[in-house]
């Protein structure tokens, strides 16, 4: 007896779905931003992180929990792109213990180049297989099962 056994099928077929096409999309576009500019997907999630934070910067904390990375992976992946010259470390001056990800000029012209890329397949990867009422309902729920998840739930 598997620990699926207590699910009721449409729920298992549900979840399975999820995964498969979770794993699939964002296989498909790491794919993707990897032929058009060498980036993989984690490098865009933070450029576009950092893009749309104040200042284009974050907090490397608040970085780790918005794109869902542990903290020491994300001191691994900040090291490899700030080699590359996309983000810098910054000292917060409130809190000496703290550090900003700051996004460079580099690091933001990247990020132009691969934007378009990104939204293509977004938009060809789902938001044209879904239409308006599906996506609001998959918000829905997607919003709660995130809710009942995180930890300070």
């Amino acid at each position: 007896m598997t620990s699926e056994s207590n699910l009721r099928p449409p729920h298992v077929a549900a979840w399975q779905s999820f995964l498969e096409a979770h794993r699939l999309v964002t296989s498909r576009l790491e794919e993707e931003l990897l032929a058009a500019a060498g980036v993989p997907l984690p490098w865009y999630d933070v450029l576009a992180r950092l893009a749309d934070s104040e200042d284009n910067r974050c907090r490397m904390q608040e970085l780790a929990q918005a794109i869902l990375i542990s903290k020491s992976g994300l001191t691994r992946l900040i090291d490899r792109m700030q080699r590359a010259g996309l983000v810098v470390r910054e000292a917060c001056e409130e809190d000496r213990r703290g550090t900003f990800a700051a996004l460079t000029e580099g690091g933001g012209a990247l990020l132009d180049r691969c934007a378009p890329v990104y939204v293509r397949g977004v938009t060809e990867h789902f938001v044209d297989l879904v239409d308006e009422a599906e996506a609001v309902t998959v918000e829905q729920v997607m919003s709660k099962v995130a809710s009942r998840a995180r930890p300070d739930a």
